[in-house]
């Protein structure tokens, strides 16, 4: 009987993965690149060694796993492709976790695999997330097994402190939660064997040392375009602060706000304050949903703990340092995740831990908890997903496949809009002049970046220097650019003008030297 069960319950997890492979490869395929996706694999890609590879990521505020592993790929292949598709693996990894090796019920796994952050977000947007919550589930998995893999625990909280900055940070609460787990669950006799003593302090100065080095190689150097939240003026950063206690509902609600003509915003949260009064709203939600967070994982010490610490660090550093958007906010859903895998895992006893016997009473109310929470982000996938299908996610394929199909794919680029253009430069695989940093490139350096009158001074200047030797240039411009540009020589070029998800449309000007009339 038991047998039939296991073989019922891996046929379904099977059935589920597969669904969750086919369903996140389509929106892989509709997937256009933006900006974020296309300057990590350029900067991987250029970077002849690692030493380069460190001074390319010198303003980028991630440490270097993931790119180094964009440039094992390029080895590989230098198509865009493949990076899309490691990272897909990546997702198919993470579901796989969740699905077969998770201690939640059906209905929950299916509900997590299939939220935006699991689904989407971090399975068609090619960046160093997807990688950190795959390591964060999985060391949640090695702890938890029914034979503790501390080892490999380890080894997976440093990947994950390694994968981003906010992994870092992600990375202290899970390991603290799960030192304290081993003082509660090993019993007194574990701390006194002089080999777990030694294991313990190993893991730890191994984990401050990752940290630290993560730490120093995130931070932004002096002349970086931007530093942090902590210089931006007292009122602004007051109006942050609450922007950035309203974290937790954003990300367990984080349905998209819609624009003008009906389109769907990506990254953005339809239920933005605008004023003191919402902000309070948003505030008190996300109150709520940590308190929700604490009553689910308050069956077991080590999870309230993880909980809880994860809650104060992150919005922390929402706070003060970066406020962030959705895709760095998800990190409490992660945390979240993690929390309830320990609070259900089989070893919990709630009648021997420290905190589960006290919260007995909670116990018939944590699993509806625990799933109405992860029924909002499954809703969201919908959404985003069918806006995937119907929208373009970035113009920048539209507007580089038109440049490398045109008669002017020689000419010369000059990317006014900033930093939106760069991913055109990545698609056809040449540098284009960058204004906004005085440079040619296939990336950004985020440094010395001119704005307004100055950028389209440069611009200018930039433009007439080709129209010398060139006969036609090609000029990217997004919202705004144009205000600050005399173009009435220039001709607009046909790119499709459907709203894009990520927003800061370009658009494609054919400028042309007058020497050249006739020709």
């Amino acid at each position: 009987m038991a047998h039939d069960a296991a073989v019922t319950e891996r046929r379904f997890a099977w059935l589920a993965l597969i669904a969750f492979a086919v369903g996140t490869a389509v929106l892989c395929s509709f997937h256009e690149p933006w900006h974020d996706e296309l300057q990590a694999w350029r900067i991987a890609l250029e970077s002849r060694d690692l030493r380069d590879l460190l001074v390319n990521l010198r303003y980028e505020g991630h440490p270097p796993l993931f790119y180094a592993a964009l440039r094992l790929i390029a080895f590989v292949s230098p198509s865009w492709t493949a990076a899309v598709v490691v990272h897909w693996m990546v997702a198919c990894a993470s579901a796989w976790v969740v699905l077969f090796l998770a201690p939640f019920t059906r209905l929950q796994r299916v509900l997590i695999v299939l939220g935006y952050f699991v689904a989407y977000e971090y399975a068609v947007i090619v960046r160093p997330y997807g990688a950190g919550m795959f390591c964060a589930l999985a060391a949640c998995a090695a702890w938890c097994a029914p034979q503790r893999r501390i080892r490999t625990a380890i080894i997976l909280l440093v990947l994950l402190a390694n994968s981003s900055a906010l992994g870092m940070l992600l990375s202290i609460p899970i390991g603290l939660a799960m030192l304290v787990d081993q003082i509660t669950t090993g019993g007194s006799a574990w701390w006194q064997v002089p080999s777990n003593r030694l294991r313990a302090a190993a893991a730890l100065a191994l984990s401050l040392g990752t940290l630290l080095t993560v730490a120093l190689l995130v931070m932004p150097p002096s002349d970086a375009l931007f530093k942090g939240s902590i210089g931006v003026p007292l009122r602004e950063r007051l109006w942050a602060l609450g922007i950035a206690f309203s974290t937790p509902a954003r990300v367990f609600a984080p349905f998209a706000a819609t624009v003008a003509d009906g389109s769907t915003a990506w990254s953005s949260w339809a239920f933005e304050p605008a004023r003191r009064a919402q902000v309070v709203a948003t505030n008190v939600a996300a109150l709520l949903v940590v308190i929700a967070g604490a009553i689910v994982t308050s069956r077991r010490l080590s999870a309230f703990v993880l909980w809880l610490v994860a809650c104060g660090v992150l919005l922390a550093f929402f706070s003060l340092i970066y406020l962030g958007n959705m895709r760095h906010y998800a990190h409490l859903v992660t945390a979240f995740l993690a929390a309830a895998w320990l609070a259900y895992a089989p070893q919990a006893e709630l009648q021997s831990d420290p905190l589960g016997r006290r919260t007995v009473a909670l116990e018939r109310w944590r699993a509806r908890i625990l799933t109405l929470m992860l029924i909002p982000m499954a809703i969201v996938t919908v959404q985003v997903g069918l806006a995937e299908l119907r929208q373009p996610f970035s113009n920048a394929s539209a507007v580089s496949a038109l440049i490398a199909s045109g008669p002017y794919r020689d000419a010369p680029v000059v990317g006014m809009s900033y930093p939106w253009s760069q991913p055109v430069a990545a698609l056809l695989g040449r540098a284009i002049h960058i204004p906004a940093e005085a440079r040619l490139s296939t990336f950004l350096s985020r440094t010395d970046v001119a704005e307004g009158g100055v950028l389209a001074a440069r611009t200018d200047s930039v433009m007439q220097s080709l129209l010398r030797t060139q006969c036609e240039v090609l000029l990217l411009t997004g919202v705004g650019d144009t205000a600050h540009m005399n173009l009435r020589s220039a001709r607009r070029l046909s790119v499709s003008s459907q709203t894009s998800m990520s927003g800061n449309p370009l658009t494609l000007w054919l400028v042309s030297a007058p020497r050249c009339a006739g020709r």
